[in-house]
């Protein structure tokens, strides 16, 4: 069976699409979560880390430990935070370029992907008012946004190296 260039071109952008809104579900699972599993959660993740990293951390007293988990518990949140949002907009990126008529970047598409993040970084700090234990915060918001900037960035960086190693160089005799 010969797949057209039209089939082709509609099931990569649904393929690009599902995988958006996955990413946005499993954004929207974790938001859902109460203050005390996400805190749980993080301080597992945490406590792992630190295992890996911190020579002699399995022999800590149970209180220096949780120190130490305290510590690095906020800057590993705000990292989650604008890391998931950077992945937001790659996939935004990649799913806005495949829509229209021509799979191209454009400087509106990019715009269109950056807002779809900050507008998803809102809604998510909203959500969160509702759920026990959490807050929604502006200062999340601008850290989700900073994120959505630079998932942008990577994105038309990492397509102008694939567009320019996918170009024919010149022969040249050496």
């Amino acid at each position: 069976m010969i797949i057209t260039l039209e089939r082709k071109r509609l099931f990569c952008l649904a393929a690009s699409y599902t995988v958006l809104v996955i990413w946005m579900i499993l954004i929207f699972m974790m938001s859902a979560q109460t203050g005390e599993i996400s805190g749980n959660t993080s301080g597992s993740l945490i406590e792992n880390i630190c295992g890996v990293f911190i020579s002699g951390f399995e022999e800590l007293s149970v209180a220096e430990k949780a120190e130490i988990v305290s510590d690095f518990s906020l800057p590993v949140r705000k990292a989650a935070h604008f890391t998931e949002y950077l992945v937001l907009a790659v996939l935004s990126n990649l799913s806005v370029m495949q829509s229209g008529k021509e799979i191209k970047v454009t400087p509106i598409k990019v715009c269109i992907s950056f807002v779809i993040g900050v507008l998803y970084a809102v809604t998510d700090e909203i959500h969160q008012l509702f759920v026990p234990g959490r807050a929604g915060a502006v200062t999340d918001v601008l850290i989700d946004a900073a994120g959505v900037l630079c998932g942008c960035i990577v994105f038309l960086t990492v397509r102008s190296f694939v567009i320019k190693r996918k170009k024919p160089q010149p022969y040249s005799r050496g």
